[in-house]
């Protein structure tokens, strides 16, 4: 099932799983143990970087501004406040994210060599595939089936919620990242709410690192339809355990947006049944 983990913000999780699957791939000799405590070590020194480098250039108010948001909690202000002040603010986060992970490999690997060899851990290792995908639902009895070189993966609803339809395929020059695209079964607009969806999934994409909101219409049913898409970054080899934290808290992102399209089209047709779609002809498949 899914890893919710409410105690942490989208943004978050994301970053924090780009950490860790970066330092797996590139230091596969590291325990399951060893690369937990190092991923968050590195997480806590992230976020130190990431305010130094958001911070650089602002006048005295701003950063007193920003400082509030930074304790205040609220992401919808904090993220607003970014998107005026440092519309750069994500191609900061890669580029900090970047040489923050080639520092730590340069400093463990000068003492431990044997953290990129993978020695130690070499049998727990799989070349990244839609396979080892494939044996995550697999081993916990998902509803899926298999397309060539991609998943369909069917999670059923609970109470009056409808399926949620993923596909997964991998991407990449080299495959080595997952591309989680979803969307809520029966979850659709009529034409003339096209703004508000689009002006919905526009908040959410500003608010939200992971997953971004697209907004598509169905050309025989002229409805729309709000996807999610997630990217996540695995490297070439992987471990079981690693796939299982990547694909669970890939889906449970997506969970996440369903979840507030659905409360959408609650406020928007509040005496309406959903309409009921055929997911085989879904517009991801087109």
């Amino acid at each position: 099932m899914p890893d919710n983990d409410t105690n942490a913000n989208s943004g978050d999780r994301g970053i924090r799983w780009d950490v860790e699957t970066q330092l797996a791939a590139i230091l596969p000799g590291l325990s399951d143990e060893d690369l937990t405590d190092l991923a968050s070590r590195v997480g806590e020194e992230l976020h130190l970087r990431i305010g130094t480098a958001l911070s650089a250039g602002l006048t005295n108010q701003q950063l007193e501004d920003f400082e509030k948001l930074m304790d205040g909690g609220d992401d919808h202000l904090r993220n607003e406040w970014m998107e005026t002040h440092r519309p750069d603010c994500r191609a900061t986060v890669a580029t900090v994210l970047a040489d923050l992970v080639a520092e730590v490999v340069r400093t463990v690997t000068a003492t431990n060599p044997d953290a990129a060899q993978g020695n130690r851990v070499v049998a727990q290792l799989r070349r990244a595939s839609i396979e080892v995908a494939e044996a995550h639902f697999n081993a916990r009895g998902i509803k899926h089936t298999r397309h060539d070189d991609r998943l369909r993966v069917v999670f059923a609803g609970e109470d009056d919620e409808t399926e949620t339809v993923v596909w997964i395929v991998m991407a990449g020059r080299r495959k080595d990242t997952f591309i989680l695209t979803g969307f809520g079964v029966g979850i659709d607009f009529p034409q003339e709410e096209r703004e508000r969806v689009c002006a919905f999934a526009a908040d959410w994409n500003q608010r939200t690192w992971n997953p971004k909101a697209v907004v598509m219409v169905d050309e025989d049913t002229e409805r729309c339809k709000v996807i999610g898409e997630i990217a996540v970054s695995i490297g070439p080899w992987i471990t079981r355990a690693q796939v299982d934290v990547a694909l669970g808290r890939g889906v449970a992102t997506l969970f996440g947006l369903f979840a507030d399209v659905r409360q959408l089209l609650i406020a928007s047709e509040p005496d309406a049944q959903m309409a009921s779609i055929d997911v085989g002809e879904s517009v991801i498949e087109a």
